[in-house]
């Protein structure tokens, strides 16, 4: 399978637009997501360095599971990263947080020309283990911009 390895440039450009789309998922929905997503991108990223992004991701879906399965959220939450302004309107901020911020890893894979498959959770898991290299220093981006540009959940 091939892939772009894209510049520290591209990474924080991808990561900004991301946090962007997050702020806008609080003026859409109403509900304060950008606090929750903050804490996300933090220990997320954290975890990650110590489990790995295999069992982090599985973490990840079982958190955003909520009235909906961990892949149904991710995948609105991937549409509404993608510009369907719609897609999250139902969802609950902290399932919502937790299927934004895979989705961000998601949405990173294909700018990256990683062929990824939404409406598989295997999928996914094997994709974030096979490209953990190319994943954690996107993490790191999307930490530092949700850092500076979200403010806290408190």
């Amino acid at each position: 399978m091939s892939f772009h390895i894209l510049s520290r440039n591209d990474l924080a450009d991808i990561a900004l637009k991301i946090i962007n789309r997050v702020k806008e998922a609080d003026k859409r929905t109403g509900k304060k997501v950008s606090g929750k997503f903050r804490s996300r991108a933090r220990e997320l990223f954290s975890m990650c360095n110590y489990l790995g992004t295999y069992q982090v991701t599985a973490f990840t879906y079982a958190k955003a599971a909520g009235k909906e399965t961990g892949v149904e959220t991710v995948k609105k939450a991937l549409n509404f990263l993608e510009g369907q302004e719609d897609a999250i309107d139902e969802l609950k901020e902290e399932a919502l947080s937790y299927g934004l911020y895979e989705a961000a890893v998601l949405y990173y894979l294909k700018k990256t020309a990683i062929n990824i498959d939404p409406d598989s959770l295997e999928n996914t898991l094997n994709l974030t283990e096979k490209y953990e290299f190319l994943i954690l220093p996107f993490m790191s981006w999307l930490k530092l911009m949700a850092e500076a540009e979200l403010t806290s959940e408190r």
